[in-house]
């Protein structure tokens, strides 16, 4: 069953994390912990977190090419030996790793190696790349060609009331889902124990339900959460 026409934006979505957490924007608890403006906002701070969150449980179970997109061509600044172009705002990882170049010609070429960035003295002269901060550093003598794009996986945009969520529609409950277990960090939340279990139970069926769909749309994947490169994460 397909949501769409359900959790289309924000609005909706809210109505669903108050039918989940049995209780609205008008609720005395809710008023009497936070202004009316104030519990509106948090409320939105909620989803906004539980849609983080979703979308990085979905890119850890292999789900990350729905959010892939590229950057324009690249310029470098600076010189040897610290060349390097800003990452786009909002990237969350690149779409590549030290086997398979993140950067490319608009014709698909791959160019470079990703190394870490303890390795850039060793790999002088070499067409390399690594990440410091939030820059991309191509190493000393490296030959970058015109055009260069950087193919990335980019962070779900602010939701709103009036926009699509840009989130897969099946598993949008999901957003919900993690909004409602970070909504029991709230004084406000009725229900106490008895609710806070119902959230932790709903959350891990959403995410049971989300992560076979992934599993049938391509092949399984490995992830090995212990390997960082630089300062960003990397799917491999």
């Amino acid at each position: 069953m397909a949501f769409t026409g359900w959790l289309t934006d924000r609005a909706s979505l809210k109505r669903a994390l108050y039918r989940l957490l049995d209780t609205d924007d008008a609720d005395d608890d809710m008023i009497e912990h936070d202004h009316a403006s104030q519990t509106l906002e948090g409320i939105h701070l909620l989803l906004q977190q539980g849609a983080e969150s979703a979308q990085l449980y979905m890119i850890d179970k292999g789900f990350e090419e729905f959010w892939l997109t590229s950057s324009g061509a690249i310029s470098l600044t600076g010189s040897d030996p610290d060349r390097y172009v800003t990452l786009p705002t909002d990237m969350i990882r690149l779409y590549g790793d030290d086997q398979n170049s993140a950067l490319r010609s608009s014709t698909g070429v791959r160019w470079g190696t990703l190394i870490d960035s303890k390795d850039r003295y060793r790999c002088r002269g070499s067409n390399a790349y690594y990440l410091r901060n939030e820059r991309l550093y191509v190493t000393t003598g490296a030959s970058l060609p015109s055009g260069t794009l950087i193919d990335y996986i980019y962070h779900i945009p602010i939701l709103a009331d009036d926009s699509d969520v840009d989130f897969p529609d099946n598993d949008r409950p999901l957003i919900v889902a993690f909004a409602a277990v970070h909504a029991m960090q709230e004084n406000w939340l009725p229900g106490g124990q008895e609710m806070e279990a119902k959230l932790e139970r709903n959350l891990q069926r959403r995410k049971n339900e989300a992560y076979r769909r992934a599993r049938r749309s391509q092949k399984p994947k490995t992830v090995d959460a212990g390997r960082m490169i630089g300062d960003h994460w990397f799917a491999t």
